[in-house]
């Protein structure tokens, strides 16, 4: 109230029209404070009619801005009062307020009080409340520099990627107001502005050390120098990492051979939160300074959140360190390191039963490439980024696949191996299987580089992790077993495998190098014939492999994906079933094109599947004993898997297998529907819990469905 300078009003107030334009006494100051009307005081809330302290609060000062009002500031640096003409002078602010609502009192002027919802600003180190105060600050004017910036990004000379984020820089640029680039603060690359005291007053002037503010001082002033003083007020960080692009290459020094040959850089990758803090920022300054964008492109990332979908924080305890994940931790340690904080003991406490239910084991040790691979894999452009520990034990359960197939190619080849300069030397040699897997090689060396180029690292990642799982692992390595083994097969097509699985290792070592420097580092130094001493040397895979002479016509891709289609169909029934892996299996098809297709991959088929003897018929030529005493598996509407179970499965002693797991099933859910019709539980029950508990019986239900039809099933063959 001491520091007030005028009382607020809605312009459209009838209650306070008559007043707009006149002046109330200051119940404790020998002055009249100016009644004025403002479009931003909400006539609903209180009395309607708002004072004006513009020296200590943000939306007041604005209003006094506005209305040319006098900002007086009341407070000093300890937060004692300044008002000498008034008994409150030198007290504290909390000790003044409770005086003043007393003298109020004694002037019959207090006419009471009202609790309501505010903000209020408070300390996170002292739990103080901050005032706000008035006090001299250094300013950057920006809007020519934003005006260049905008206009950068407008003509296409900076891109932004994603380009969603270019209307957020835009509304950013086209307000931008003056940047407070002074802190006062222990730390920070102190403001080069000295204040030279002159006995006609105080003159300020920017020089890199005191001596040559003196300097300056002397020739451009023709007064008598008392003394000089560095303001002691430091640059905004902001301000400081703006010139980071440049002052890291010698700026101001910009004709050395480090600032000629690396200013401007190409690409900033950054978190989309500091778009506007540093990035912005960054372009402005360079683009005055230097005339130059600091960079072409600017890569943006979404905010990093825990597998929940929450922002981490240390008070909730998700945040995720790299080193733990790197070298593992456990759930004691995590916590013992909250204890060392400056968090509150409630916070402390909250953190803890986070952590327990996140990392109810600790975190286990993963490693730095497991770790990057994890984080690629997300699609990081996306606005929230969720970050999940079990995506990282995949990826590391996924380098450790990577290990033990390439040991298993290298002890496959001998010491002296010499692969062939081009796979098309092998054309004539090749089988269909063959010729797929190197099409499915030829592809992923394409997306790959089509996703890096469009810095697409989640569709990069994820093509070179699906070719190297499920094409190269989980199919043509394990198809070339038997020809490895030489089962029917001669040495020279064993050879061809080898030349394959080399060129195949040699690739995708290469095009997992950016994902996993150190496990590609350590397998390709020793592969055998990789051509140089360091992957770091090798050229990333640009060039497809072609292929020609006899290579087979026929849809080699869509056979492949038949193929692996029915053998899940084979395994998920033999794993149903409880059957052994001698089974027989018959594939019926009514298409003309589909047999052709699966005849060219007999053999893979049978392998894959894990069949004893598998045979593939039209659906013309099944018998009715195949359909009666076999168990079915649909593939398509022109395709059928039949797997015979007479005298290989027991029907009635898995009848009554099933029917125990049915019974169990059944309690399940009953238990899940009795948490369900509790009194209150739609208003009571949090939203997340219930849908828990949905979840739980959507399961439930679904595995009783499941079962029912195999009971079905195995009722048809008694």
């Amino acid at each position: 109230m001491l520091g007030d300078v005028a009382i607020a009003v809605h312009p459209t107030d009838s209650r306070y029209s008559s007043l707009i334009g006149k002046r109330a006494h200051h119940p404790f100051l020998k002055r009249t404070i100016q009644i004025v009307a403002d479009e931003t005081v909400d006539p609903a809330f209180g009395t309607g009619a708002v004072k004006v302290t513009p020296a200590h609060d943000v939306n007041d000062h604005g209003i006094a801005v506005r209305h040319g009002l006098e900002i007086i500031d009341i407070l000093d640096d300890r937060g004692n009062i300044v008002c000498p003409e008034t008994e409150f002078h030198g007290m504290k602010r909390f000790d003044v307020r409770s005086l003043i609502e007393t003298r109020l009192k004694e002037k019959n002027l207090f006419r009471g009080k009202k609790a309501h919802t505010m903000s209020l600003p408070v300390c996170s180190r002292s739990g103080d409340v901050i005032e706000p105060r008035i006090k001299e600050q250094w300013f950057l004017r920006c809007d020519s520099m934003a005006e260049k910036a905008v206009k950068a990004v407008e003509t296409g000379q900076l891109k932004l990627i994603p380009s969603s984020y270019e209307k957020t820089w835009f509304d950013w640029m086209n307000n931008m107001r003056d940047w407070c680039i002074s802190r006062q603060l222990w730390w920070g690359h102190r403001i080069p502005a000295f204040a030279v005291h002159t006995s006609d007053g105080v003159h300020w002037m920017a020089a890199t050390s005191l001596e040559e503010a003196r300097r300056n001082a002397e020739k451009s002033l023709q007064c008598p120098i008392l003394r000089i003083e560095q303001d002691p007020d430091v640059l905004d960080t902001w301000f400081s990492s703006s010139l980071l692009p440049m002052s890291s290459l010698g700026w101001p020094k910009t004709r050395t051979d480090d600032f000629g040959r690396y200013f401007p850089t190409t690409l900033l990758e950054t978190g989309v939160d500091i778009l506007f803090f540093w990035v912005a920022r960054m372009a402005m300054l360079s683009l005055q300074l230097t005339g130059q964008l600091p960079f072409r492109e600017v890569l943006l990332h979404g905010i990093l959140c825990d597998a929940h979908g929450r922002k981490m924080s240390k008070s909730l305890g998700n945040v995720i360190d790299p080193v733990h994940v790197v070298q593992g931790v456990s759930l004691q340690s995590l916590q013992s390191q909250l204890d060392a904080s400056n968090l509150s003991q409630e916070e402390i406490e909250k953190a803890k039963e986070g952590m327990k239910k996140d990392f109810p084991n600790g975190i286990p040790q993963i490693g730095s490439d497991a770790l990057r691979f994890a984080l690629c894999f997300h699609d990081f452009k996306e606005l929230r980024v969720n970050v999940d520990v079990n995506t990282m034990i995949r990826m590391k359960h996924f380098c450790n696949k990577i290990w033990q197939a390439f040991r298993f190619c290298a002890n496959l080849l001998p010491d002296d191996f010499k692969p062939v300069g081009d796979l098309a030397q092998l054309s004539d040699s090749l089988t269909p299987i063959d010729a797929w897997f190197i099409g499915r090689l030829n592809a992923t060396i394409v997306d790959c580089n089509k996703h890096f180029e469009n810095y697409d690292l989640h569709l990069c990642s994820r093509v070179v992790h699906d070719f190297f799982y499920h094409d190269f692992c989980d199919v043509y390595l394990e198809c070339c077993k038997p020809r490895l083994r030489q089962q029917g097969q001669t040495q020279a097509s064993a050879d061809v495998v080898l030349h394959i699985l080399h060129v195949t290792m040699d690739t995708s070592l290469r095009l997992l190098h950016p994902f996993m420097p150190s496990l590609t580092e350590e397998l390709y130094q020793r592969l055998p014939a990789c051509g140089e001493d360091s992957i770091l040397k090798a050229a990333f895979p640009k060039k497809t492999f072609s292929l020609k002479g006899s290579v087979p016509v026929a849809d080699v891709d869509e056979g492949v994906r038949l193929v692996k289609e029915i053998a899940r169909k084979i395994l998920h029934l033999k794993h149903e079933y409880n059957l052994k892996n001698d089974v027989q299996a018959v594939v019926a098809c009514s298409s003309e094109q589909m047999l052709g297709d699966l005849a060219l991959f007999h053999k893979e088929l049978e392998h894959l599947s894990k069949a004893k003897q598998l045979r593939i018929v039209s659906k013309a030529a099944l018998s009715d004993d195949d359909r009666r005493s076999s168990l079915l598996a649909v593939v398509s509407s022109d395709c059928e898997v039949y797997v015979p179970v007479q005298g290989v499965l027991n029907v009635k002693a898995e009848m009554a297998r099933m029917d125990k797991k049915m019974a169990k099933l059944e309690a399940n859910r009953e238990k899940a529907m009795s948490r369900t019709r509790i009194p209150e539980y739609e208003t009571k029950t949090p939203e997340h819990v219930r849908a828990g508990h949905r979840a739980k019986i959507a399961e439930v239900e679904f595995e009783m469905r499941r079962l029912k039809e195999q009971m079905v099933t195995l009722t048809r063959l008694e």
